[in-house]
Formats: structure tokens, C-alpha cells, sequence
């Protein structure tokens, strides 16, 4: 993050190969009455989270635990920012919105209900366009392939 007015964290993403730790720097803001903080935008690699979900960060380790989801669906879609593009206007239309990119990414955040069928659609659009072309749900399943099911 570049602004230096924006407040963030350094989630744990994973290790790398020696084990050094790997860290995405995300954008939060602190929610008050509360040791937790509020998430504000989909992070592109750590799974499991959210915008809007309030989570609380062991901050020497990266590690978190998600307090209160916050009704958002996270989504990444690996693909050519181009080709991605061309679809931005029909997921925005769908209730999606993008909250960052990094090269070959695209991360997105969707409302649950609102329009997550229909993200799944266009998505699925995305990937028959260009079959190197991946995406997936980041906060969905667990790493097992288990439904997390907080929308129930």
C-alpha cells in the first residue's frame, strides 16, 4: 500500500520453499469497542477472508482468526487484466467490484446474494475465453475443499 493514510496489517499467505514467511500487506480499519479490525478490501493471495469481514491478527505472525464475516464473497480470477476488462462493467453491474490487481490477478469482492450466481457465470465467461485462465472463490472453502457454509 502506498497511501500513508491507509491503515493495514501483513497477513500470512504461506511459506516459501526455506520457510521464510510470506506476508500481503492489506488495507483495514480498526473497529471500535473491539480487539479486531475490519477488512476492506478482498486480499489478493490470503484465503479465507474477505472486505468487510472483522478479523483479529497476531501481528508477529501474520496468522488471524475471523471474528464476525461481513456478508462478502471473495473472488480471484487469474487472467490477462485486458481480457478481464472487457467484463468489468457486467461484474460491476452483477454487484461485484474490484479491490486490487497484481500481475495476472484480479481480486474481487461480491456481496453474497446479490450477485454471486451470476459472478460465477461471467467468471466461467472469462475462463471459456481463455482457457489458461483461471478463478476461484478465496473465502468459500476450507483447505480441505470443505464448504466454510458462514452464510447459513
Amino acid at each position: 500500500m502506498t497511501d500513508p493514510g491507509v491503515v493495514t496489517v501483513n497477513l500470512l499467505v504461506g511459506r516459501n520453499k526455506s520457510g521464510k514467511p510470506i506476508f500481503e500487506e492489506v488495507p483495514v480499519e480498526p473497529v471500535p469497542g473491539s480487539t479486531g479490525v475490519r477488512v476492506l478490501a478482498t486480499p489478493g493471495m490470503v484465503l479465507n477472508v474477505a472486505a468487510g469481514d472483522v478479523i483479529e491478527v497476531d501481528r508477529e505472525c501474520g496468522s488471524f482468526t475471523t471474528l464476525i464475516r461481513g456478508g462478502n464473497v471473495g473472488a480471484h480470477v487469474f487472467a490477462d487484466h485486458e481480457l478481464v476488462d472487457r467484463f468489468m462493467s457486467v461484474i460491476e453491474a452483477a454487484g461485484g467490484r474490484l479491490d486490487g490487481r497484481d500481475e495476472g490477478l484480479s481480486s474481487f469482492t461480491v456481496p453474497y446474494g446479490s450477485g454471486v450466481v451470476e459472478l460465477e457465470k461471467i467468471f466461467n465467461q472469462i475462463v471459456a475465453a481463455d482457457p489458461e485462465a483461471e478463478w476461484y472463490f478465496s473465502n468459500v472453502f476450507a483447505d480441505d475443499g470443505t464448504p466454510l457454509n458462514w452464510w447459513l
